[in-house]
């Protein structure tokens, strides 16, 4: 064998080694240019920490909204008051009260009813009415949805619809 024959063979052994080397890098090449990067990096926020210790308790406030209202016959105003409410649940209560709450507007409106029963006695001008009614509202919801654990789940009563027909 002579010297060219050997480089013949060294030559026809690496050209199809470095043919696939070359198909492979221009595959990778392609793959990589043609993916686009990502441009912000999106991390997915861990839990709260109170959720993680217990999780059957809300980490924040809630607020819920009464559609259903409250109609009642004041004779001190002589007319019919009809109030529309939302309610504030602190931070921390259980979840299952929080859902009642939601779930069931009715029995709120229910509860709500007694207490504006109860301030009728006390009611001759709308002003005087609008101010003593959160504060009721609180006491009688706060008396059937607390619990020995949360006693007061709800923080406020807000008074969104206050309206009298004669």
């Amino acid at each position: 064998m002579t010297a060219i024959d050997s480089k013949m063979n060294v030559i026809a052994f690496t050209a199809p080694l470095a043919i696939i080397a070359l198909s492979f890098g221009i595959g990778l090449w392609s793959t990589i240019s043609s993916t686009p990067m990502p441009s912000k990096v999106e991390v997915t926020p861990e839990p709260a920490l109170e959720e993680v210790l217990n999780p059957l308790l809300t980490s924040e406030l809630t607020y819920i909204e009464i559609h259903n209202a409250i109609t009642s016959t004041i004779p001190g105003l002589e007319g019919t008051v009809q109030v529309e409410t939302a309610l504030m649940m602190r931070a921390g209560i259980s979840k299952s009260v929080a859902e009642i709450a939601q779930q069931n507007p009715s029995a709120m409106v229910a509860v709500m009813s007694d207490a504006i029963d109860q301030a009728q006695a006390n009611a001759f001008d709308l002003g005087g009415l609008r101010e003593q009614l959160p504060e009721m509202f609180k006491a009688a919801l706060n008396e059937y949805l607390g619990t020995e654990s949360t006693p007061d789940p709800v923080q406020e009563v807000l008074i969104t619809k206050l309206n009298i027909s004669q």
